[in-house]
């Protein structure tokens, strides 16, 4: 399948999966046609998410430091607002974002990982509001955000949201490793790694986004990494965060 006929596909199952959440089963169900599969339940596929995310986060010690790909770019980000980290696990970035002075959501499916962002934000002595949620079932909350971080998610489709979602000046930060990364490590399996090239294109897509670096390579921590950083242009945004 090309890579256009894989993100559509994956937009129109993410989209039949809200459709479904809002009762609108008739569009629910030709959406997932369209995108040629027969699609899951999503409260099941959310739920063995949540179980298999906590046995995960429970088995391993959880990184305290944030990754120098978010350190690195703090010039790029504001020191107040809103920020969002999708799929923050137990909050070593999203703690750090608090720390900077803005008001922080982290969302993430597992329950353990909800539980440690929350001790480690309460240990650093900052405010952080923490979601427990599959975003893909769900999508990204509401905004407008001025910061959006994703480290280690893959979802085109709630990036996609999220980046329509940025507040006017709103920075949008994807580390993401590409199938590259086989070359060296047998995880993540290739269901979550991105193409090479493929976040450039992706950000080429999303509306209103002046792109400030974009970049692939083998990093620090030994892992080939696509790094991405994003402002969405002045425009105005409704409460939610859309155009």
């Amino acid at each position: 399948m090309s890579f256009a006929a894989t993100v559509r596909d994956e937009l129109r199952r993410a989209a039949a999966a809200r459709f479904r959440r809002l009762g609108r089963d008739d569009d629910a169900a030709r959406l997932s046609a369209e995108a040629g599969t027969v699609e899951a339940d999503p409260a099941r596929s959310a739920d063995d998410a949540r179980r298999r995310w906590n046995v995960r986060h429970a088995a391993r010690d959880a990184p305290a430091a944030p990754a120098a790909f978010v350190v690195d770019r703090a010039s790029h980000l504001p020191t107040s607002g809103r920020a969002l980290d999708l799929a923050g696990g137990t909050g070593r970035h999203a703690v750090w974002l608090a720390r900077r002075g803005l008001d922080t959501i982290l969302v993430d499916v597992s329950d353990e990982a909800c539980r440690r962002a929350r001790h480690a934000a309460a240990a650093a002595g900052v405010a952080l509001e923490v979601h427990r949620a599959d975003l893909s079932v769900d999508g990204p909350p509401d905004g407008p955000w001025d910061v959006v971080l994703s480290s280690d998610f893959l979802d085109r489709a709630v990036w996609a949201e999220a980046a329509g979602r940025l507040a006017p000046g709103g920075v949008l930060l994807v580390c993401q490793p590409t199938v590259t990364n086989l070359e060296r490590h047998d995880r993540p399996s290739r269901r979550w790694l991105l193409e090479d090239g493929e976040l450039g294109r992706l950000a080429a897509s999303w509306p209103d986004l002046e792109v400030l670096e974009i970049s692939e390579g083998w990093r620090s921590r030994g892992r080939h990494e696509a790094w991405l950083v994003a402002r969405r242009h002045a425009c105005q945004v409704s409460a939610s965060g859309t155009v």
